[in-house]
């Protein structure tokens, strides 16, 4: 999968430093194994030092090949990082790099128009006013809702409180099987 990208080559770093512990991660779609490393990183403009990651040296069922990026960046809560590591996000805000402690998503379906913005939030993408929720106790993204709203009609799918996980790299759909049923309904025509 990774033929067809650029790969990373610590021999070329003079901060690279191999941990040697072998590592997997799972996903919905497939899983990845390889080292932890770590590494000074180049992040659009943030450049965060000693940051671990995992230097992936086998796929499987993950079809890199046929998506433009070439690697995946987590933004995990430091509960369920790999053992000794700390998440990207968490490092950049001990290293004190942005303005303000947030980041922001805009996804789109268009093939390059989706944005993570670090520090702040671009108000030019919003459709809306942004709704502060608290995150729940849980080792994910995870707030609670009361409804999903499309084109501003209730989908009524929680009874009272439904608990969400925010993740935008996730390949999975699931809660109660009638109440994604419907909600599937309202984005089939979306689609």
């Amino acid at each position: 999968g990774c033929a067809a990208h650029a790969r990373f080559e610590g021999s070329r770093s003079s901060s690279f430093v191999s941990s040697g512990k072998p590592i997997f991660i799972t996903f919905g779609t497939g899983r990845v194994s390889g080292t932890i490393v770590r590494d000074t990183v180049h992040f659009h403009a943030l450049v965060i030092s000693n940051q671990a990651f995992l230097e992936v040296t086998s796929e499987r069922s993950f079809a890199f090949e046929q998506y433009p990026f070439a690697g995946l960046v987590g933004l995990c809560l430091p509960s369920i990082a790999a053992e000794g590591t700390t998440p990207l996000f968490d490092n950049i805000m001990a290293q004190n790099l942005l303005p303000r402690n947030m980041f922001s998503f805009f996804l789109s379906p268009e093939e390059a128009g989706s944005v993570v913005i670090f520090g702040g939030i671009n108000s030019e993408l919003l459709a809306g006013p942004v709704h502060w929720v608290p995150l729940l106790p849980s080792v994910y993204w995870e707030v609670g809702m009361s409804d999903l709203l499309i084109g501003g009609k209730s989908l009524d799918v929680c009874d009272p409180l439904c608990r969400v996980a925010v993740d935008t790299g996730t390949s999975l759909f699931t809660g109660p099987s009638d109440r994604i049923h419907a909600v599937v309904r309202m984005l089939r025509p979306l689609l």
